[in-house]
């Protein structure tokens, strides 16, 4: 809608910059449909990387053919996610809140602070729930390994890739940028950052015994809480972008000190 002039001189009022999303086009059930496809046809281009690299999960800890079959289903899932909103949802971008260049920025700052608070939060919360979960099964519960132990350099520069960079764009894309922003617009903030949160704790499956796997997405399910919370406050996805990389970087590095 174009801005009315100024009553005063006639000339057009300059709002300024801004990166107010707009309402998001697709209903929930449109952009679930459209992620299992996505996410289909992902999971399927790992066959052929898995048969021609082989298998080097250990425990169900992924190693450095998992990585490169997961770094090619992510970019996968993101390029079928984008064709799909620049296709049928122009305004995919507004609905999402890309920020303008002069508040990208601090958009960033913001979600890189708030991501390395959430690091310590996640941690307080993941160790309750483990007591808890101790308490309910009578034995030790423990996170489960996610990333097999002696990476070579190459694979350990593919890993920090992926968690750093793939996975956090491919998951803030569609779990808060498409499904949070759906229901968010519809039925209000709790609702979206359950359904947002929820499938974002279950897409972090490891194959553990079922109570120590339980407790990683539990895990995430608080962390996508989170992620959530920050798209929420600063209106754009870019902020919960830097949150997750920021997140992931604590992770990952923390992961290989470990392995040495």
């Amino acid at each position: 809608m174009p801005i009315p002039p100024r009553p005063d001189t006639g000339a057009p009022v300059d709002a300024g910059p801004t990166d107010a999303p707009v309402r998001s086009t697709w209903g929930w059930f449109e952009a679930v449909g459209v992620y299992f496809l996505a996410f289909l046809g992902g999971g399927l281009s790992t066959i052929p990387i898995i048969l021609a690299l082989g298998d080097t999960m250990v425990d169900g800890a992924i190693g450095r053919s998992e990585i490169i079959a997961t770094i090619a289903a992510d970019l996968i899932i993101t390029g079928i996610l984008v064709a799909w909103l620049a296709r049928w949802h122009k305004e995919w971008r507004s609905a999402m809140g890309l920020p303008v260049r002069e508040r990208l920025s601090r958009h960033l700052l913001f979600g890189a602070i708030i991501g390395a608070i959430l690091v310590p939060a996640v941690g307080l919360v993941s160790v309750g729930l483990e007591l808890v979960l101790q308490q309910v099964a009578g034995h030790d519960v423990t996170t489960p390994e996610q990333i097999a132990p002696g990476l070579s350099p190459f694979a350990s520069v593919l890993l920090v890739l992926l968690a750093v960079v793939v996975a956090p764009i491919s998951e803030e894309i569609f779990f808060r940028g498409v499904l949070f922003r759906t229901v968010r617009d519809r039925h209000g903030f709790w609702p979206a950052a359950l359904a947002s949160a929820i499938p974002f704790g279950l897409v972090h499956y490891v194959p553990a015994p079922a109570i120590d796997a339980l407790l990683l997405q539990v895990t995430m399910v608080f962390t996508g809480l989170g992620l959530a919370w920050i798209y929420d406050r600063r209106g754009t996805i870019v902020a919960p972008a830097a949150a997750h990389v920021v997140f992931n970087i604590v992770g990952v590095v923390t992961i290989l000190a470990v392995a040495r």
